[in-house]
C-alpha cells in the first residue's frame, strides 16, 4: 500500500472519530421528544404516577455517571410538590431496556400524571432541564415536540 494511501486512511479515521465524539458530546443530556405512548406505573415498579410528574432514571450497575445524575436529580426534585423520582436498574432486565428504548445509561424520562412520556434525556442530563419540563407541566404550557 502506498504511503499516501495509508496516511489518508489514518487521517480519515481520526477525523471520523473526532466528529463522532463531538456529536456524542453535543447530544448527551439534550431533550428529546417522547417516543413512547403511555406506560403503566407497574412497568417502572411503582403503584401510581405522581400528580404532576414522575421522573424515571434508567441506570445499570456499571454506569459511571448514573450515581451523580441520581444525586443531582433527587436534590433538584426534593422541593417539587407532586413530583416523584424513580430509579430503574436495567442491569439484569434487557427486556425493559428494549421496551423503553433505552440505548444508553443514564436515560431519564419525564412522565406526566397519566404515564405519557413528556421528555427523554440520554446521558448526563442537567437537573435544570428536567425541572424546566416539570414547570411546563405545572403551567400547562407543555407542547409535545
Amino acid at each position: 500500500m502506498p504511503a499516501s494511501v495509508a496516511v489518508s486512511l489514518v487521517i480519515g479515521v481520526v477525523v471520523f472519530t473526532l466528529l463522532a465524539g463531538l456529536w456524542l458530546t453535543w447530544a448527551s443530556g439534550r431533550r428529546r421528544a417522547g417516543v413512547l405512548g403511555a406506560v403503566s406505573p407497574a412497568a417502572v415498579g411503582i403503584e401510581a404516577f405522581a400528580p404532576v410528574a414522575t421522573v424515571v432514571q434508567f441506570s445499570t450497575e456499571i454506569c459511571a455517571r448514573c450515581p451523580g445524575v441520581r444525586r443531582a436529580l433527587t436534590a433538584a426534585l426534593a422541593p417539587e410538590r407532586g413530583v416523584d423520582f424513580v430509579q430503574v436498574d436495567l442491569t439484569h432486565d434487557i427486556e425493559k431496556a428494549r421496551d423503553f428504548r433505552v440505548l444508553q445509561t443514564p436515560t431519564v424520562l419525564v412522565l406526566g400524571p397519566s404515564g405519557s412520556e413528556i421528555a427523554r434525556f440520554s446521558g448526563a442530563v442537567r437537573p435544570s432541564d428536567v425541572t424546566a419540563e416539570i414547570e411546563n407541566l405545572k403551567g400547562g404550557h407543555h407542547v409535545h415536540a
